[in-house]
């Protein structure tokens, strides 16, 4: 498989979904785009915070629309006193849980995880990335 499929995302979101629910943790969404930033799936536990479903999208498109990772994007902007409106596009965040999806192919999209802290958020999206390059190199 060289590109992200429906199916496999979908099952990439159940499977952050089910860790996410064993642990007893507050609810997240998923947000899974390609390379180009157009949604692949996307996903709302129950009780998931409207905010949630936003800054899940805005991290997978961070990762697609500036070719990093959102926690390295926002340490760029930090060592280079750089501020967000500056980029001219509402969408995009430093916020940690935005991952791309780089297997040996190249990037061929982002996850975008949101609903807990940044370490959470990081650690469920980095077990989608994960699951989804294990399929893509597989």
């Amino acid at each position: 498989m060289s590109a992200l499929t429906y199916q496999d995302c979908v099952e990439c979101i159940d499977i952050i979904f089910a860790c996410a629910a064993e642990d007893g943790g507050l609810p997240v969404c998923a947000a899974i785009v390609d390379s180009h930033g157009d949604m692949v799936a996307f996903g709302r536990m129950d009780g998931a915070p409207m905010r949630s479903v936003v800054l899940s999208r805005d991290k997978a498109h961070t990762c697609i629309y500036m070719d990093r990772d959102t926690h390295v994007f926002r340490d760029m902007m930090t060592e280079n006193g750089f501020q967000l409106d500056w980029f001219n596009n509402p969408h995009l965040t430093g916020l940690p849980g935005g991952l791309r999806i780089v297997p040996n192919s190249g990037c061929v999209g982002a996850i975008g995880l949101s609903g807990r802290s940044a370490e959470d958020d990081q650690v469920l999206a980095q077990l989608g990335v994960n699951h989804l390059k294990a399929k893509l190199d597989g």
